[in-house]
């Protein structure tokens, strides 16, 4: 895998903003926000309105260094960098160049937590379409407060050249090509699209792994199996040499199957009901297997937790396994119940009935001028026909 340096630059986004709420400025670590207030426009309903938007409330004045008078320690504290003393000034010299927040249409109608201002608990606010401020919260109804989210994004936490969205008390990086992971720290390993022959690719740590299309194998999906060829199976007990002899007389070679994927293609392809083990090897001890190269594996039976349910056979492999499932059921432990008359047809539009292992196929009238016999064509392939009646058979496992 190619190592590289990558230097790159975090980028920010504009936060995103709710229902309800406009976005308005950043302020040293602090975005700031007018929310929809409903009711008497009174500290208690802009500290209330605030807090249900899950964001923090500014006072009337900053909390910096000498602006504390109208500030109390529940409001949020910023650098107001020595543009003014009061929130709403600085808020109007960021967003249109003036310290007269009257002068400020985005400022228009918003009052904000000032303590010790009133005795009666009204908010302050601006009116911009009479050009006044210190509005009288108490006489207002239904207008905004000014809200305050923490810039999670002003650590810079996306890696990788990601760009930061910041949410109200939280982030989302959107990573850059290549990239993954919640800060995008993760190299995305698919990206490059290693996988062959239409395999879907699984990224990991540092890592990924490719799920193979049927037919296909290998760490890439790279390897069609004996293309050009066939598979031979044996039900016969031979010895080793034996087998290896019988494969040279056929032109061929005796086969040792090592890798999982490999084993169950090669399990796939042996009809449903056939007494043919699918592993290929010869086992000289328990739980010991020898290939024809000279090396040997330990294996574990799992069969032995009987994991085959409704009935199917179940052949170990090498720290695997495989179930060969009766007629009437599918599934890697055969747990399904298939409709089989799902996948059949019934002659002469004959009505299907499921018996689990077998179906039955029912004329829909019973006076039949002569009683239906079975044929090969009767059944699908690997399932036997037997008479019920005079108007019905049914398909079964021979």
């Amino acid at each position: 895998m190619w190592k590289f340096l990558l230097l790159a630059v975090a980028l920010v986004a504009r936060p995103v903003q709710l229902q309800g709420q406009e976005y308005l400025t950043t302020v040293a670590t602090w975005n700031f926000f007018k929310v929809q207030v409903s009711g008497q426009m009174t500290n208690a309903n802009v500290k209330a309105t605030c807090e249900a938007a899950g964001m923090r409330y500014p006072c009337y004045h900053s909390g910096s260094d000498g602006c504390t008078y109208h500030w109390t320690s529940g409001c949020i504290a910023y650098d107001d960098a020595g543009v003014s003393c009061n929130t709403h000034w600085v808020l109007s010299a960021r967003l249109c160049g003036t310290t007269d927040p009257r002068s400020c249409q985005p400022l228009d109608d918003t009052f904000v937590y000032c303590p010790v201002c009133r005795t009666d608990d009204s908010a302050w606010g601006v009116d911009y379409e009479t050009h006044t401020h210190s509005l009288h919260g108490a006489d207002y109804n239904n207008m905004y407060a000014l809200c305050a989210d923490f810039d999670e994004c002003s650590s810079a936490p996306c890696r990788n050249g990601a760009t930061c969205q910041d949410r109200v008390n939280s982030f989302t990086c959107q990573c850059a090509p290549g990239f993954t992971g919640t800060l995008c720290e993760d190299i995305d390993e698919c990206s490059s699209a290693p996988c062959q022959n239409e395999a879907t690719c699984q990224d990991g740590v540092n890592s990924f792994t490719c799920q193979c299309a049927p037919g296909f194998t290998g760490t890439l999906c790279e390897t069609v199996p004996y293309v050009d060829g066939c598979l031979l199976f044996s039900s016969d007990a031979v010895s080793y040499p034996e087998a290896s002899q019988e494969c040279q007389n056929r032109g061929g070679h005796l086969v040792d199957v090592k890798e999982a994927e490999l084993q169950r293609l090669i399990a796939d392809s042996i009809p449903t009901g056939s007494d043919v083990s699918p592993w290929i090897g010869l086992k000289l001890l328990p739980g010991i297997i020898a290939y024809a190269d000279g090396t040997s594996a330990s294996d574990i039976d799992e069969c032995s937790s009987n994991p085959c349910l409704n009935g199917g056979m179940c052949f170990n492999g090498l720290n695997s396994y495989v179930c060969h499932c009766h007629t009437g059921y599918g599934g890697d432990n055969c747990e399904t119940d298939l409709d089989l008359c799902a996948q059949v047809v019934c002659p002469f539009n004959w009505q299907c009935q499921d018996h689990g292992d077998h179906f039955i196929c029912n004329a829909r009238s019973t006076r039949l001028v002569e009683p239906y016999a079975c044929s090969s064509a009767s059944c699908p392939d690997g399932l036997l026909c037997k008479q019920e009646g005079p108007a019905s058979f049914s398909c079964r496992a021979g």
